[in-house]
């Protein structure tokens, strides 16, 4: 006969190598690393329908030896995503049973899950939202526990810069008029970043005009185009810019005259 050739349903199992019987018997050592019902399979290496196997195999996980954490490739500025955490042991299995508390921390600025307690029924996973991170570049999420601090993992997140957005806060007057009453425009950025600028656009100079204190008059008849921009900073992009724009009408001359005294004829 040949030699015996083992195989498993368990894909990471450790088998021996191929080996001889003596006297027909043999004692052999494999570990299966893959939890569930698993099988160990020996076939002759020359007949293959001389073979036997042991099914049936329970493999549970072992204890808790790190942490997965998994987490986008990337994101922008500030914008919330979600983590997931799982507890694994040393074949990479996840430890249904894990019940330890878990702290996180992060690299660059950053709104992270407050420590949790994993309970029975994550079954050794659980996924949390709301995590934020604000600081541009490559940036490092990490999960420890908090009895045993070699139990830790962690994940690697490029922050790109956040993208934010311009709203005018007041609405545009609906009866300005030349040399009529003035008018005060507000305006924020989405990542609340300032000063947002207002600017009169250059299409619209002959129109109206702002002061240093951001008042806005109408010089002339016409449509008034106020610019809104925020530049950005080292975690957030330059914000597209916004326009609100609104009708200036001539204003209505007022004519009045001059009663005399008294005229005389004659």
């Amino acid at each position: 006969s040949g030699f015996v050739h083992f195989t498993s349903s368990d894909g990471q199992a450790i088998l021996p190598a191929d080996s001889t019987l003596t006297n027909g018997t043999g004692t052999f050592n494999a570990t299966l690393n893959t939890v569930g019902i698993q099988s160990i399979t020996a076939s002759d290496s020359l007949i293959g329908s001389i073979t036997g196997t042991q099914s049936g195999i329970t493999v549970l996980a072992g204890s808790v030896t790190h942490f997965v954490v998994s987490a986008p490739a990337s994101v922008d500025a500030g914008a919330p995503f979600s983590v997931t955490v799982a507890a694994e042991d040393a074949s990479n299995n996840i430890v249904t049973g894990s019940l330890g508390t878990i702290h996180f921390v992060a690299t660059g600025s950053s709104v992270l899950p407050s420590d949790y307690t994993f309970v029975v029924g994550d079954s050794g996973l659980h996924a949390f939202t709301g995590v934020q991170l604000s600081t541009y570049g490559s940036q490092t999420i990490t999960v420890t526990d908090t009895v045993d601090g070699a139990l830790t993992g962690q994940a690697t997140v490029l922050v790109n810069l956040g993208a934010q957005t311009i709203t005018f806060t007041l609405t545009a007057p609906s009866g300005a008029v030349v040399a009529g009453a003035t008018y005060t425009p507000t305006a924020i950025a989405s990542s609340g970043l300032v000063p947002v600028v207002l600017t009169i656009d250059v299409a619209a100079g002959a129109v109206c005009s702002i002061d240093g204190l951001g008042v806005v008059s109408f010089i002339g008849a016409g449509t008034c185009v106020i610019d809104a921009n925020q530049a950005g900073d080292a975690n957030y992009a330059p914000a597209p810019q916004v326009q609100q724009s609104f009708s200036v009408a001539q204003a209505t001359p007022l004519i009045t005259w001059n009663n005399p005294a008294g005229i005389t004829f004659g």
